[in-house]
């Protein structure tokens, strides 16, 4: 159930439900007649008592996840706030009514899936991080290692083409080609690419 409070233009407590009392663990006999900056300090530290005065201005104002924290109950959490003034026959604002929710649950859950998301991000971006970082240590390999093998095999080629007879001359020509191709896949693989590809 919703809190339900009444002030007037001196912003003493003037109703103060059952419902309030649950949500605040004061009473009505300790609340009505009593200056809500007075008696709930935070009221002031947080800035709620701005919307008070912007009620009794004539402005309508609502608040959300707003902290509370009453020493005298020993009561914290957040709150959600309507606040609409009260207005006499001829129009003259009188006071104001506020409507409350303790919504402590729902922003404590609310925070918990922001921490999930954030943490998931972190976890998201260092899992790619890592994954170019493997790839690049694998394409300095793949170029490194089986790269410098291939070259070592063409120049072997080259040097068995000046001593073979013209006939198999072509097939170590060919040879060379199919290397040549090899080396060039090679390259093409371990060029490293741009990260988060």
């Amino acid at each position: 159930s919703h809190g339900l409070l009444a002030f007037d233009t001196k912003s003493r407590y003037l109703v103060w439900n059952p419902a309030m009392e649950r949500i605040s663990g004061m009473t009505g006999g300790q609340c009505l007649g009593r200056v809500a900056g007075e008696l709930f300090p935070f009221m002031v530290e947080t800035g709620l008592d701005q919307f008070h005065q912007q009620t009794l201005d004539g402005e309508s104002c609502f608040i959300e996840d707003h902290p509370y924290k009453i020493p005298q109950s020993g009561k914290q959490g957040a709150m959600e706030i309507h606040y609409r003034p009260i207005r006499s026959a001829k129009g003259q604002v009188v006071g104001g009514v506020g409507v409350i929710q303790d919504v402590t649950e729902r922003k404590a859950r609310h925070d918990e899936a922001e921490r999930s998301r954030r943490e998931l991000r972190y976890l998201t971006t260092r899992l790619r991080e890592m994954l170019d970082d493997e790839r690049e240590i694998m394409s300095r390999h793949l170029r490194d290692d089986l790269g410098t093998t291939l070259e070592g095999l063409k120049d072997d080629l080259t040097a068995l083409g000046q001593e073979v007879e013209d006939e198999q001359a072509g097939k170590v020509k060919a040879m060379g080609r199919k290397l040549d191709a090899a080396l060039s896949t090679v390259r093409r693989l371990s060029t490293p690419r741009g990260r988060g590809r």
